[in-house]
């Protein structure tokens, strides 16, 4: 079992890993690993973003408040682009994992109402690829229950609820998980009326965590 220590660095202070790997490699057994990942951050005002921090990753999420319901829409971050463990804490030995950037792309969307008679269609939530072509999601949970093929109708909203979807857009549709996406959310009714939202977009982040791996 191998038990991983994370830190958040930028790109910036990259000069620091490379101390850090100095002045720690004093504390025995183990390695240093160097991982290289993404970070999907919504881009909007400071206001509409959510920053969602543990001791594993921080996650950006897009909110939406009206006077019916308040929405917190995220996409989760990764996959991991490389990690490099440092054998004698000072030899990288790097290692790539391009293969993992067609992994479904995980969004959650969590509803809060405030009024009754809110519903949702969550299979009108698309993924946009360039000229605005409208991906599905190919799998839908909610509150961590499975929805299911694409026959679920609408879904009232009467307490807290969090949709879970996964997306498969990493083809010709949208070759690059690097590049910046929109999420569009088309099936929220309040009152039998549909309600129109601006699709929401994310950009991409490179950054690099360092932890130190011990040997169990």
């Amino acid at each position: 079992m191998t038990a991983t220590y994370s830190l958040h660095f930028r790109p910036a202070n990259q000069s620091l890993l490379f101390l850090a790997i100095l002045a720690f490699g004093t504390l025995g057994t183990g390695c240093f690993v160097l991982t290289g990942d993404r970070r999907n951050k919504a881009d909007a005002a400071r206001e509409q973003v959510n920053l969602h921090s543990d001791s594993v990753e921080m996650r950006f999420s897009r909110q939406f408040d009206s006077a019916d319901f308040a929405m917190d829409v995220g996409a989760e971050n990764g996959p991991i682009r490389w990690e490099a463990p440092f054998l004698f804490y000072n030899l990288p030995i790097p290692t790539s994992y391009d293969y993992l950037a067609t992994q479904p792309l995980r969004v959650d969307v969590h509803l809060e109402p405030k009024s009754p008679r809110i519903t949702i269609d969550p299979w009108q939530i698309f993924f946009l690829g360039p000229n605005r072509v409208r991906v599905p999601p190919t799998g839908i949970w909610q509150d961590k229950a499975w929805l299911g093929t694409n026959t679920v109708n609408a879904v009232s909203i009467t307490k807290n609820t969090t949709f879970l979807l996964e997306f498969s857009p990493w083809d010709q549709v949208h070759p690059d998980r690097d590049l910046p996406f929109q999420l569009s959310i088309e099936g929220i009714q309040v009152s039998g009326q549909s309600i129109s939202l601006l699709p929401m977009t994310f950009k991409p982040e490179k950054f690099i965590r360092a932890g130190f791996r011990l040997p169990y």
